[in-house]
């Protein structure tokens, strides 16, 4: 791993004991091709959170925190997640390399199942990301793995226009949705409407605005190679996060710095993000 990500607050015995815990989940991965590190919400548990596993950090992972889960479900025995805030995973891997980002999985209505989830465990809440981080998550992914090939002077991989169109343009006023072939109608819907990144007052709108180029930047959406230090994944849902709080309080509740920047947002911003605050659940009817 590389040492100098690790934040300076941290002691030499602390650095230390992170360092020797990155080399054992290496092993974990060298021996087990089926250990995936699952991005998700804490569910609700009635004490205090689960501990996180990084051997630095004290804090325990409380309800409705984005956390990794590092599971290896699909390998066919029980098998127990290992728990992180994902600030703290973060300084095991760097996901700049690809045997790590590769195994990113966030948690949605589609790959609640390779965690071991029941439908009746997501349904009750928590485990599924919310819709903006989910959006925000597998954009940063698709992104980074395009950085990533990119860097190596290798050619992206290929991706129907349409596909490409619908998860980038969805929700723009001089955007028509056509149907992607492949793909059921139940999640063409989904991302046609309450997952479109774009909000928009209609046709004529010159200021729509873009979820991911507002917590990616567009230089990132773009051209994401010729971003000398790509964001975090962890500063991205950190961002989202505060403003889904922030936007979602009574203007009186807020303090005078939280109050300006409230003011400061867009109604369409604010719509955007009521629109996308809450986690999809998957087509139950599919489960019939």
């Amino acid at each position: 791993m590389d040492s100098e990500r690790l934040p300076s607050s941290r002691t030499q015995s602390q650095r230390a004991a992170i360092e020797a815990a990155a080399r054992r989940l290496l092993s974990t991965m060298e021996s087990d091709a089926n250990v995936r590190f699952f991005l998700e919400t804490t569910p609700y548990s009635t004490g205090s959170g689960p501990a996180c596993k990084l051997p630095a950090c004290k804090d325990k992972i409380h309800h409705g925190d984005y956390r990794i889960a590092v599971y290896a479900g699909l390998s066919g025995r029980p098998s127990t997640a290992v728990l992180y805030h994902l600030t703290c995973f973060e300084e095991l891997v760097n996901f700049e390399e690809p045997r790590y980002l590769d195994l990113l999985m966030p948690v949605t209505r589609m790959s609640f199942a390779a965690r071991d989830l029941r439908l009746t465990s997501i349904m009750n809440g928590g485990w599924l990301l919310d819709g903006g981080a989910e959006k925000l998550a597998l954009h940063w992914k698709d992104l980074m793995k395009t950085r990533q090939r990119k860097l190596r002077g290798q050619e992206d991989l290929p991706m129907s226009a349409g596909l490409r169109e619908l998860l980038a343009r969805a929700g723009s006023a001089s955007f028509t949705p056509r149907k992607v072939p492949g793909m059921p109608d139940f999640e063409f819907s989904i991302l046609s409407t309450i997952l479109a990144p774009i909000e928009s007052d209609g046709p004529g709108d010159i200021t729509e605005w873009n979820l991911l180029h507002y917590y990616l930047s567009r230089e990132f959406v773009a051209h994401p190679e010729l971003v000398e230090d790509p964001p975090l994944l962890s500063a991205v849902l950190r961002k989202w996060e505060t403003d889904c709080a922030i936007a979602s309080k009574p203007l009186e509740s807020l303090d005078k710095t939280e109050k300006a920047y409230r003011l400061g947002m867009s109604d369409k911003h604010i719509r955007g993000i009521k629109r996308l605050s809450a986690a999809i659940a998957p087509n139950t009817s599919a489960f019939l």
